[in-house]
């Protein structure tokens, strides 16, 4: 009876032991109930790159305030196209730089008026007398013009077109002057008097009728 009793608890105590112990890789998918695996029995980084389907993950599994910036891009939303997303970080304040404003045009309505005589190229190539100022604050001349008294104010730029306060710019210009072909153009700043701050005049030598004066490709700084 003895070893009937020893030779019973030897066997299920074999059995038991059998039963807990698992062959090593015998555990497959088919053992495994659905969710058995929680979170909490992963190991911190047991997970790699390597373990995960490409393109499984989106935006929704990833914080975008751990990702660092982009580098490079041929595109970005608020440029059509830039170099660089550094670069792309200005191209938004594109769209708010004003345009250059129009040509003024001496003689037409609201703008300053021809003096002493002088008036527009009658040919349909010459390019009417007008200035403008750009981005910069530089004022352009253009024109070719005629029939003018010479040593006398062609027209008077207004107030904010003008040279420095109390002084003169002088610019060569083409002309078919008596005897040259060139002469000096002065422009006038503000501070002298109403009669002939911001003056544009040609200083010397004369023009017979007809004959041109060009002041295309005068240029300044406007500072009064």
């Amino acid at each position: 009876m003895v070893v009937a009793c020893t030779a019973l608890i030897v066997a299920l105590s074999g059995t038991g032991y059998a039963a807990i112990k698992l062959p090593a890789k015998s555990v497959g998918t088919k053992q495994l109930k659905t969710a058995a695996v929680t979170n909490v029995k992963l190991a911190r980084g047991a997970v790699t790159a390597s373990k995960v389907g490409r393109n499984t993950l989106t935006g929704t599994q990833i914080n975008e305030a751990t990702l660092g910036p982009v580098h490079s891009a041929t595109q970005a939303d608020s440029a059509t196209h830039a170099a660089t997303a550094d670069a792309a970080t200005t191209a938004g304040t594109a769209t708010s730089v004003a345009a250059p404003e129009a040509w003024h045009l001496v003689g037409a309505t609201g703008e300053p008026l021809f003096q002493h005589s002088w008036q527009n190229g009658l040919n349909s190539s010459d390019e009417p007398l007008g200035f403008y100022k750009d981005r910069s604050g530089v004022v352009h001349l253009r024109g070719r013009i005629i029939n003018g008294s010479p040593n006398n104010s062609i027209f008077q730029l207004p107030a904010g077109y003008r040279p420095a306060a109390g002084k003169y710019a002088n610019f060569p210009a083409a002309c078919e002057c008596t005897g040259a072909q060139t002469t000096i153009v002065s422009v006038q700043g503000s501070g002298f008097a109403a009669i002939s701050d911001g003056s544009v005049a040609m200083q010397n030598g004369s023009l017979s009728a007809g004959h041109y004066l060009s002041l295309d490709g005068i240029s300044f700084q406007a500072e009064s």
